[in-house]
């Protein structure tokens, strides 16, 4: 039988959820489509939001009548099913790290280390996610605050730095492009947005029930942050925003010249410890669902398991993988977002023996 992780605290996972948020913060460029103003998501931003409270209601149910653990209520139900639902939760967390380690070391290596090999950066931020799995939930749990800490001060530095260069008129109309572009938008938005997958997948190792507060909370958290970064962009790039792919590295790079010194240090530094956790956060979830259906495997055997897959992704993207960019493909259609939000919850509802009243007395496993 595997060991009972030790739980974290509700908040804890809220901070870690918000910081694996600003990771697409990190190169959110402020528009949904390359055919709309970027203003356009000033307006689409809310209503992904309204749109994502709503998508939280299958799982709310799932919680009230099935239990805080899906995995576990899915295989409850029907063990077949749950099988399946388990493995596709685990590649799709594999992928999201892989695409945190893609991400980063796109990053590293276009803006910082040009000449640098790419293996170095994926193999390494992959082996430290690695070992943060293996050190358990609340190791890496505890490292939230100072990450958080270090982000508020980097975010605040850059907002002091350029407050001078705000102007209000370099920002559009966001209905220029019509109500149509503002919903294409929020969907783009929505479907982007993979937070709810740790949060169903962690919800039962923290010390929450239903959690509706401290969801709610991160998604009015992560909509404020992206509000109040799409004005500053807007106001201080203008559309020149629109054209860099990492455009708060830009506005770093520009306030260097301050009192505060060269904020694009601090954003690097900011940019590494956020990247790890996130690849943490997701391998984490990736070694769960390994567990979950092989209970012999241990959480380091997991960890370097899940850490070699994501490895092999992540070098597939860099390549340009047609098998990578159909993942791409079916992300962007939201195809893991209707499954994981919307149809597995129904699925695991539907099923009379997953709706114990025992299951909310339920640990995870």
């Amino acid at each position: 039988m595997p060991v009972k992780p030790r739980k974290i605290s509700i908040w804890q996972l809220v901070l870690l959820l918000f910081i694996s948020r600003f990771f697409s913060f990190m190169t959110y460029v402020p528009r949904a489509q390359q055919s709309m103003t970027g203003s356009t998501a000033l307006l689409a931003i809310p209503l992904s939001a309204v749109c994502m409270a709503v998508a939280y209601l299958p799982f709310w149910l799932l919680c009230r009548y099935c239990g805080p653990d899906p995995l576990a209520a899915a295989l409850r139900g029907c063990r077949p099913l749950g099988l399946g639902l388990t493995a596709l939760l685990g590649l799709y967390s594999l992928y999201l790290a892989a695409s945190t380690v893609s991400g980063f070391e796109f990053f590293i290596t276009g803006s910082v280390y040009q000449n640098a090999p790419p293996w170095i950066f994926i193999f390494s931020l992959a082996l430290a996610a690695a070992y943060g799995v293996r050190m358990g939930l609340e190791a890496f749990a505890r490292m939230g605050t100072p990450v958080l800490i270090l982000l508020l001060l980097a975010i605040g530095l850059l907002l002091a730095t350029l407050g001078g260069e705000v102007r209000l008129l370099r920002i559009s109309n966001p209905l220029y492009d019509g109500m149509g572009a503002v919903w294409q938008g929020a969907l783009m938005l929505l479907i982007n947005t993979t937070e709810y997958l740790p949060f169903f997948l962690l919800l039962c190792r923290t010390d929450g029930r239903s959690g509706g507060k401290a969801f709610f909370s991160w998604l009015a958290g992560v909509t404020l942050l992206a509000e109040l970064l799409s004005v500053l962009l807007l106001s201080v790039l203008g559309s020149y925003a629109q054209t860099r792919l990492f455009p708060l590295h830009t506005a770093a790079v520009l306030a260097q010249g301050s009192v505060f010194g060269r904020l694009d240090l601090l954003h690097i530094i900011t940019w590494v410890m956020v990247a790890f956790l996130r690849a943490t956060l997701y391998l984490y979830c990736a070694a769960i669902c390994l567990r979950q259906l092989f209970a012999r495997v241990g959480l380091g055997s997991s960890a370097l398991l899940c850490a070699a897959a994501s490895i092999l992704f992540s070098m597939l993207a860099g390549t340009g993988s047609g098998y990578w960019r159909a993942l791409n493909s079916l992300w962007q259609m939201g195809v893991p977002f209707v499954l994981f939000t919307i149809l597995f919850p129904l699925l695991v509802l539907a099923l009379p023996r997953a709706r114990q009243t025992s299951a909310k007395k339920e640990a995870c496993a």
